[in-house]
Order: C-alpha cells, then structure tokens, then sequence
C-alpha cells in the first residue's frame, strides 16, 4: 500500500499523469483479499484502526478531495483506479511510462526517456 501511494503520488505532482487521481481515490485497500487472509481478526481494510488516514489533495480536473478517514471511506473514493488485481509494485517498477509526455515534464531526468534528446 506505501509504494502504491508513493507511486500515485510521485505520478501525479512528480509527472503530472492524470490517471493518478484515480489511484489516490481507490477504495482497493479497504476489501484486500490478501490482507484479510492474514490478519488475526480477518480484516481486510488496509488502513490503521488507530490512526486516521487522511487525503486531502487538488484534482486535475477541478476541485477538492478531502477525506478525513479512508479507512472508513469517503464520498468520491472509486472502485475504478484503472489497475488490474492483483497490484504488484514489480510490475510497475518494470515498466516503461506510457502515454504523451505532459507539458510541464522534467527533461534529461530519465522520466520520459522521450525527452532524453533535449538534453
């Protein structure tokens, strides 16, 4: 769940990827399978029971999310963050970024090997 977030993050503020939002706003950590398999009482929400978990960003296309607990959910978290189960970081690791290079994208840092030339 950390590389999840720190990926969608670093997507969002790092490379300006649109579909982060998406991912920041999933309800997928509060129904893992894999979770309640393992956790003593058979929960499946990923979040802390002792700490709320707290998102409070700027969406790209407009507007405000802010969630005072995930772990309990909020209006605008999506079941649709557009990643395919199970979610493993290796696979996103190994991956090359898709897509158009955003407007404002960082040249000659090896994000978008498709700027490499500008250097």
């Amino acid at each position: 769940m950390v590389a999840w977030y720190t990926t969608a993050w670093f997507d969002k503020y790092v490379k300006g990827d649109p579909s982060a939002d998406a991912r920041l706003l999933t309800t997928r950590w509060r129904h893992d399978v894999a979770e309640g398999a393992i956790d003593l009482n058979h929960d499946a929400n990923m979040f802390s029971f002792y700490y709320q978990s707290r998102l409070d960003i700027h969406l790209g296309e407009g507007g405000v999310f802010d969630c005072e607990d995930m772990r309990t959910g909020c209006a605008g978290m999506t079941q649709a963050d557009g990643v395919a189960n199970p979610y493993w970081y290796v696979n996103v690791d190994t991956t090359p970024d898709r897509g158009p290079v955003p407007p404002n994208a960082p040249t000659g840092t090896g994000l978008y090997p498709k700027t490499a030339h500008l250097l």
